[in-house]
């Protein structure tokens, strides 16, 4: 029996805990370098005049809130007044952040409501729960 193969450079990572799925969020702002097999900027228009921040489509952003670059935000979120974004924030699609809420180097997941004034700072936010992260 013969086995044939071909050696190729590829980025695995293990998701397998809140830690390491935090991590490897945390690596999307790190590095320029394009993904083989998935583009995790696809759907998301680059703002160069943020600092390399990138946003989706039907995003809106009250005149009121900060961003702090860089930042991900997926289409159809909702940023509220006075809310600080930033930095080192990957936020999902249709996720609303409410009046005076401080999100800084998290992921929020799709479909979260964060609430008025709540302050996240590493944490993987999800509909029902906040996980905090210690990063190494």
């Amino acid at each position: 029996m013969t086995v044939k193969g071909s050696l190729q450079k590829l980025y695995f990572a293990d998701l397998g805990s809140p830690e390491r799925l935090w991590a490897a969020t945390m690596r999307l702002f790190d590095t320029e370098k394009k993904l083989r097999f998935i583009d995790p900027f696809a759907g998301l228009e680059k703002d160069f005049s943020n600092h390399d921040s990138y946003f989706g489509k039907s995003v809106l952003i009250s005149p009121q809130a900060k961003i702090i670059s860089p930042v991900i935000i997926a289409e159809d979120a909702n940023i509220g007044p006075q809310a600080t974004i930033g930095p080192r924030v990957v936020i999902g699609r249709q996720v609303v952040v409410k009046p005076g809420a401080c999100i800084k180097k998290s992921l929020v997941m799709s479909g979260t409501t964060i609430k008025k004034d709540e302050n996240l700072d590493c944490v993987i936010a999800l509909s029902h729960a906040r996980v905090e992260v210690k990063p190494k």
